[in-house]
């Protein structure tokens, strides 16, 4: 558990520092999001595919609180809301993983990095899992800074 915390806390340190890195003026704000999806390898990098995008727990999207696309969040399946208005750790981790099982295979795909061999990564290969973690979006692909792994179901593409 201490070394999943130190972990953790070098994952936190280092989005941080990046973002700070950036511009002293105006930080730019990291997104940490939560999507469901399944565990895929190919080659020596690991992918989460079938993937949802960003989810956020419906509680959140009340208040008169709309998302960033056109002032509107998407409702989706089991009531969460795809593209919430801030993508902060508190939100990512009002999605549970009953609201993840709810929801179908999505078309995004996106890179797992970071410290994946500590966060048991390679143990979910197959299986459909919520992610949480920074959002690094690059011109080729969107990568996933992991900071936990959560199974949702052990099969790939099922939900109950």
């Amino acid at each position: 558990m201490t070394m999943f915390r130190t972990a953790l806390a070098g994952v936190c340190a280092a989005a941080a520092a990046g973002v700070f890195a950036q511009s002293r003026d105006a930080p730019q704000k990291v997104d940490v999001i939560a999507v469901a999806g399944c565990v895929l390898q190919e080659g020596a990098n690991w992918f989460l595919t079938s993937a949802t995008e960003p989810l956020a727990a419906p509680a959140y999207a009340r208040g008169g609180r709309t998302g960033r696309r056109g002032g509107q969040t998407a409702s989706g399946p089991g009531g969460l809301t795809q593209s919430p208005d801030e993508g902060t750790l508190a939100v990512s981790l009002t999605v549970t993983v009953e609201m993840a099982n709810q929801q179908p295979p999505g078309k995004a795909r996106y890179r797992l990095i970071g410290f994946l061999d500590e966060f048991g990564v390679a143990s979910h290969k197959g299986h459909k899992v919520l992610v949480r973690g920074p959002l690094v979006a690059g011109v080729k692909e969107k990568r996933i800074n992991v900071m936990s792994v959560t199974m949702v179901s052990p099969a790939c593409g099922t939900a109950k």
